[in-house]
């Protein structure tokens, strides 16, 4: 166990899908899966493994090979319980969001926040962590982030 890991508490990665809508959800998986073959075979090949191993479509003896909108919704109930899969699906959205990204880094690094870069590997971390800076919120954070960045359109 790392320093790192004995002084930080971490969630896995699935646990974000106790805080995401449901809808929310199934845009992240079906954007990602629509878009992946514009981002890097290192992205790529990752969620593509990991779905053959994890996902089923019926019909379908190689879920890769259904059409999106069918491996999307199956998508959804590996995301949720494979952290593996959860993070791979994250990591490929946020190579499609770099703007949001990059304002999400830039406020929460005005706040004081120690964050990691926006393209860190963090499949080298345990997880997600648990606690937030002391003050903070997530709807402080919303509304701060939307009147910096007021363009963005994020939801």
């Amino acid at each position: 166990m790392t320093d790192m890991e004995q002084t930080t508490q971490f969630a896995p990665f699935a646990a974000i899908n106790e805080f995401m809508r449901a809808d929310f959800r199934q845009k992240i998986i079906i954007e990602t899966l629509i878009h992946l073959d514009k981002l890097t075979d290192d992205i790529q090949i990752p969620i593509n493994q990991q779905t053959k191993a994890l996902v089923t479509v019926s019909g379908f003896r190689n879920p890769l090979r259904a059409p999106v909108a069918l491996r999307g919704k199956a998508t959804v109930k590996a995301f949720e319980k494979s952290s593996e899969l959860c993070l791979s699906i994250l990591n490929a959205w946020l190579r499609l969001h770099p703007e949001l990204a990059e304002h999400t880094e830039e406020l929460l690094q005005e706040e004081g926040w120690e964050v990691f870069e926006v393209l860190t590997d963090r499949s080298q971390l345990p997880g997600f962590f648990i606690t937030w800076p002391s003050g903070y919120d997530f709807e402080q954070i919303t509304q701060k982030f939307q009147r910096k960045f007021p363009q963005d359109n994020y939801s």
